[in-house]
């Protein structure tokens, strides 16, 4: 499925310093640590090596155990749903297609792994979830991750 509005894009999504924070499991060669907070992209070794590991077609690099907790959201009659989405990839999401300060928008939202990745690097959330164990464990976690108190009625609480 494609969704596109059409017309202009008046906010692409900029990285005009590039990369300094890489997302994953591996280490970053300790000689290109001098490059954090280079002005010019061009010139962002980092940078560079951080987005050689981002556009790879295959992220052998993920921690498949970096995930919010979700265990304690599942019921006996749940469908077996194996694992979350790990954070290694929605943040890589969210830093390369979105700007800082833009909203992300999940209408399945779970344990609130997306939400709580767009609270993480910089933007807004906004997550749908009909099941309610799932959303309070949303909840618990976005309190966990932004260490923000979440009052009641920031999501629609009427589900």
């Amino acid at each position: 499925m494609l969704f596109k509005k059409k017309g202009e894009n008046k906010n692409f999504v900029s990285h005009k310093q590039g990369f300094s924070d890489y997302i994953g499991k591996r280490e970053i060669p300790r000689k290109l640590l001098k490059y954090k907070g280079t002005e010019r992209q061009e010139k962002n070794k980092l940078s560079h090596w951080i987005w050689r590991q981002y556009a790879s077609c295959f992220w052998d690099d993920i921690r498949m155990d970096n995930v919010l907790p979700y265990k304690k959201a599942k019921e006996k009659e749940d469908e077996k749903h194996v694992h979350p989405l790990q954070l290694d990839v929605i943040g890589r999401c969210i830093v390369m297609w979105s700007n800082s300060g833009d909203v992300v928008f999940t209408p399945f939202m779970g344990v609130g792994s997306e939400v709580c990745g767009a609270v993480k690097h910089g933007r807004k959330g906004i997550g749908i979830e009909l099941k309610t164990s799932y959303y309070n464990q949303a909840r618990k976690n976005l309190k966990m991750a932004s260490s923000v108190k979440i009052e009641k009625g920031l999501f629609h609480d009427q589900l």
